[in-house]
């Protein structure tokens, strides 16, 4: 029998952000900040992570026929790990209450830090560059007026300088050249 494993928990303290939006007939812009600390647990571990900030930038277009969204992330920390910044797009079209869409992505760090942090975390070297892209293809249906299911299938591929342990801190195992298929069904609730 092996050593019993306790699954990993995070918990966000001293948080706060702001949120931005405006609106114009179709089209929607949002800025956004968040920033707060990290308590990393399992088991007997617990380790106290850098203070993390989260910025996006979003413009969307959303006319009932058409959707179109465009997004710009920074995932920053105070020390001990990469920033990572992601890019992202979607492009939808409206079949009545169907709306299938197509999206994709690209995650990459961008920023050396050099601390062990990362390291006591097992997941590699945080002066390591790394990158990876995703095209995902779903469709989202409203069931009730307040009740939506979302199904989707992301193939995230073009690991790129990857130190053979983890890649933006997405899968375990992948290696450069390799690629992931993630299959997923989400059902939203608004209460």
């Amino acid at each position: 029998m092996g050593a019993l494993k306790f699954p990993p928990t995070y918990e966000a303290t001293d948080a706060y952000g702001i949120n931005l939006t405006s609106n114009n007939a179709a089209w929607t812009a949002r800025l956004g900040y968040t920033q707060s600390k990290i308590t990393y647990k399992q088991g007997a571990l617990e380790l106290e992570l850098p203070k993390n900030t989260y910025r996006d930038t979003t413009l969307q277009y959303n006319d009932g026929i058409w959707f179109v969204m465009a997004e710009a992330t920074i995932l920053d920390f105070d020390e001990g790990f990469r920033t990572r910044d992601a890019n992202a797009v979607t492009l939808g079209h409206y079949f009545g209450q169907f709306l299938p869409y197509l999206a994709r992505v690209h995650r990459y760090t961008t920023e050396k830090n050099n601390s062990s942090a990362i390291e006591v975390l097992g997941v590699g070297d945080p002066t390591v560059e790394e990158a990876n892209k995703n095209i995902t293809i779903g469709m989202r249906t409203g069931l009730t007026s307040k009740v939506a299911l979302t199904v989707e299938i992301a193939h995230y591929f073009d690991f790129e300088k990857v130190n053979g342990v983890r890649s933006n801190g997405v899968f375990n195992g992948d290696t450069v050249g390799s690629s992931v298929d993630i299959y997923t069904i989400n059902l939203d609730a608004v209460f």
